[in-house]
């Protein structure tokens, strides 16, 4: 299966997956993709955390999406791929959506756990949740396009859709 829309999702939109969502823009350059972040409860058009947009800002990237978004069951077409940014997430994702493909961020890149939630904490943790987001998120871009130039665009044989 061709996978032809990667959705980034976090609690409530508004700091952790915007700012995988345009880190995954910024460093992607494998064949055209959509993609797009969600929250699983999101606060109709709350902005996203500006400490979000002054850490893309200081890397050199600008924000694609400013305000939260609520995934919705209708976006998630069998071509969908839920990249969860925590296990907590992706669990809920799958409880609601079971016929979704999903998986965490730190999965996808080969490795266990969770990233730290900065929420709350000042500028310095943002950075700090930035760099190994950073580091995750190159592991997760070259898997994908490995798999993605190598398969012709399937992805699905990734082998990280745990339960």
């Amino acid at each position: 299966m061709k996978y032809d829309r990667i959705f980034f999702v976090c609690q409530d939109n508004m700091s952790l997956s915007p700012m995988a969502e345009n880190l995954f823009i910024h460093m992607y350059q494998g064949p055209p993709i959509n993609v797009t972040s969600r929250g699983l409860v999101a606060p109709y058009d709350a902005p996203c955390n500006p400490k979000v947009e002054t850490v893309l800002k200081n890397h050199g990237i600008s924000m694609v999406c400013t305000t939260a978004r609520e995934l919705r069951e209708q976006e998630l077409t069998e071509t969908a791929l839920v990249i969860a940014i925590g296990r907590r997430v992706r669990n809920r994702v799958h409880s609601r959506y079971p016929r979704t493909a999903v998986c965490t961020l730190s999965a996808l890149a080969g490795e266990d756990g969770d990233l730290a939630n900065p929420f709350g904490g000042d500028l310095t943790e943002y950075e700090n949740c930035f760099e190994n987001m950073s580091r995750l998120m190159q592991k997760a871009v070259e898997r994908l396009t490995e798999a993605a130039t190598s398969q012709a665009g399937v992805w699905n044989g990734l082998g990280l859709f745990e339960e």
